[in-house]
């Protein structure tokens, strides 16, 4: 059990791959819940909150921070994003992200591509649910997601629009 508040960021994970991390508590924050950072990958991240953060609950911020894995979290009522993703190849399952102040999902650049984000409620956050930028993310799958936003998708101009929605696996 960890519990991190009131700190920087409550996770910080730099150079390190493979580890499984379960019941955090990583709250109030003044930057990220969890940020990963530069060739970290085959991490699993269950069982955790990463609310009231003041900017995302959650940050993949380079693209090397790819192919993890995160289920049954919440990250609720984070100043920017709930959950910001620069990188490739994560799965994202059985999740609450709701109430952000800027959007639920922020798929932020061209390599944030091949992504899974399923099973999850999407819900009141105050600009979108999930925005995928102009760079463009590609190849991901948004499955069986419940959404209840003001805005559900935004899909920048110019973005390649090869994703794949549905309600079912």
């Amino acid at each position: 059990l960890i519990t991190s508040s009131n700190n920087t960021r409550g996770l910080y994970i730099l150079n390190s791959d493979n580890n499984n991390f379960s019941r955090l508590t990583l709250d109030n924050n003044n930057n990220e819940g969890i940020q990963l950072s530069s060739s970290t990958s085959g991490n699993i991240f269950h069982n955790f909150t990463a609310d009231s953060n003041t900017v995302s609950g959650i940050d993949l911020s380079t693209s090397s921070s790819s192919s993890n894995t995160f289920y049954n979290f919440s990250s609720n009522s984070n100043t920017v994003y709930g959950f910001e993703i620069q990188s490739s190849s994560n799965v994202i399952y059985d999740f609450n992200v709701n109430s952000n102040t800027a959007g639920g999902f922020f798929l932020n650049s061209g390599s944030s591509d091949s992504n899974n984000i399923t099973n999850g409620t999407i819900k009141g956050n105050s600009v979108f649910g999930i925005r995928i930028s102009s760079n463009g993310a590609t190849l991901s799958r948004i499955y069986n997601n419940f959404f209840n936003n003001t805005v559900n998708v935004n899909i920048s101009a110019g973005t390649p629009s090869v994703n794949y929605w549905n309600t079912t696996l």
